[in-house]
């Protein structure tokens, strides 16, 4: 039987739902400014926040590429 990962920090909650929120809002500077966060969760939802507001360019693609999660390169 696998056993489930431990669940998220709140912390790393709340900062997935500020970068969440940003892209909708149209905040790039917010989102921008996860895209090197500790966790890959948020550095995931800043990608989405960044393409949801227009700013997903081509550097921000290839730093994803290169990211040490998989998680992040997949998105």
């Amino acid at each position: 039987m696998h056993e489930l990962p431990a669940p998220p920090e709140p912390a790393t909650v709340d900062r997935v739902r500020r970068v969440v929120v940003a892209g909708h809002r149209g905040d790039d500077a917010l989102a921008a400014s996860h895209l090197h966060d500790e966790d890959p969760t948020v550095r995931v939802a800043a990608l989405g926040a960044m393409h949801r507001c227009g700013r997903l360019d081509v550097a921000l693609i290839r730093a994803a590429f290169v990211d040490p999660s998989p998680r992040v390169r997949a998105r």
